[in-house]
């Protein structure tokens, strides 16, 4: 049985990938190699634990071989993989069914779900130092190696943004003001255009009496949306931007009705209730003609002029 303290064979992938073997030296055979190290992913990720048919695999690796070339292939690098992992990490049922073996090989991928499962997301976060294989691409390889690449790639980056928003929320919950604005911190720059997010940062900033710091993290969206979009930011970011920022100029910094920082004396307050600063929203969802076997331009139309309507009231 594996224990815990025993060496083992480390695969980081969040990120740069990296091999390390139990002594601890980097094995650099499987970097120059892009298909071994596509290969020892794929059999890590795919099915952990479980096993793969070898012509399964087949078309992903090797897509122009024929099945007889293929199959060598496929059995040579197995080969060269047991030398260089050891051959109890490559595993066969039978004569047409390979896998890896969940002991004797950590992987950062799945030790940042097993960390997530068990009610740690700032151990998982810290293991993410990148996107899934960071740089990597398979050149001559099946098409649908790279759509099950990046949508591992897709997925995990998702996970690794709601690990930080919910421990921005964790924070904020327990009062660690400073805390909740290193986690929204820390998800803003994953994101610079992410409105929704750019507003929980300053918010958060305001409530740990940051507030003058609130306008750098607006420079850094409009940037942002200037260079790769070519758009400005939406007048309501600017607005609540210009408050918040407003709130601790030329004061000190108090506690408002609402329970957030604020500058006592002075006007510029944000108003708890809906004002402005907190406009109303409405979502218009497209339409369907029921029964018709068109699409029908009619219900586009529609769907269009409702949105330029509402556009022009000033309360939306």
């Amino acid at each position: 049985m594996q224990l815990e303290s025993d060496p083992v064979t480390e695969l980081r992938i969040l990120g740069p990938a990296e091999l390390r073997l139990p002594d601890g030296t980097l094995e650099h055979s499987f970097l120059a190699g892009p298909k071994r190290l596509g290969l020892l992913t794929y059999l890590v990720l795919r099915r952990p634990g479980g096993f793969h048919r070898r012509d399964s695999l087949l078309p992903l690796f090797w897509p122009e071989r024929g099945q007889k070339d293929a199959r060598n292939a496929l059995s040579n690098m197995l080969y060269h993989m047991r030398r260089t992992l050891g051959a109890e990490l490559i595993v066969n049922r039978g004569r047409e069914e390979v896998g890896m073996a969940e002991e004797g090989i950590w992987c950062d991928a799945l030790a940042f779900h097993r960390e997530l499962e068990d009610g740690r997301p700032e151990a998982a976060v810290e293991l993410y130092r990148g996107e899934l294989l960071e740089g990597f691409h398979l050149v001559d390889g099946d098409p649908a190696f790279d759509q099950w690449l990046g949508g591992e790639r897709r997925r995990l980056r998702r996970v690794y943004l709601e690990a930080l928003e919910l421990l921005a929320a964790n924070a904020a919950g327990e009062g660690e003001e400073m805390e909740a604005v290193r986690w929204w911190r820390r998800r803003f720059h994953e994101d610079r255009l992410d409105a929704r997010v750019l507003e929980e940062l300053m918010r958060s900033l305001r409530r740990a009496g940051q507030g003058v710091k609130v306008g750098e993290v607006m420079e850094l969206h409009t940037r942002a949306l200037e260079e790769e979009l070519g758009m400005e930011p939406a007048p309501e970011l600017v607005e609540l931007a210009g408050a918040l920022t407003r709130v601790y100029r030329g004061g000190r910094a108090g506690r408002g009705p609402d329970g957030d920082a604020s500058e006592e004396p002075g006007p510029a307050r944000v108003p708890s209730s809906r004002s402005a600063l907190d406009p109303l929203c409405v979502a218009v969802l497209p339409f369907e003609e029921l029964g018709a076997t068109d699409p029908g331009a009619f219900a586009d139309g529609l769907h269009s002029d409702l949105l330029t309507r509402l556009s022009a009231v000033e309360a939306l």
